[in-house]
């Protein structure tokens, strides 16, 4: 017999635990009141998109501004179920400002998962 149970993020203190969440694979930080993508996870959605790199402002989650959020709130906000998308507005150099559309996916995919590039496009993002 099979069994399925599914935790979601943000439910109790088991989903932060034991690292359940699916995100797309970065690390923040707070420089001068803005959030910053800090590093970005190996086999992490982020850095097999290629649309974000590390240093590039994160101005908006999910049409959200990110500009009254800590580093763990925006940490919430990018996580979710597993193959779902995250719309985001992201700014580089202080001057080019783009929209990316990234898949969460499991922090630790599978070898043969994490040699495909999936679920990253460009998309347009509201502010």
């Amino acid at each position: 017999m099979v069994s399925n149970t599914v935790l979601h993020a943000g439910e109790g203190d088991i989903s932060s635990e034991i690292n359940i969440s699916c995100s797309i694979g970065a690390t923040l930080a707070i420089k001068d009141s803005s959030i910053f993508f800090e590093s970005l996870h190996r086999d992490g959605a982020a850095i097999s998109s290629g649309l974000i790199h590390e240093g590039d402002e994160l101005l908006a989650i999910d049409g959200e501004s990110t500009s009254d959020l800590s580093v763990p709130e925006a940490e919430r906000k990018l996580r979710g179920a597993a193959g779902t998308l995250v719309r985001l507005r992201v700014r580089r150099g202080g001057v080019h400002t783009y929209g990316a559309c990234l898949e969460r996916r499991h922090a630790d995919p599978p070898p043969a998962a994490a040699r495909i590039a999936r679920g990253a496009r460009r998309c347009e993002a509201k502010d």
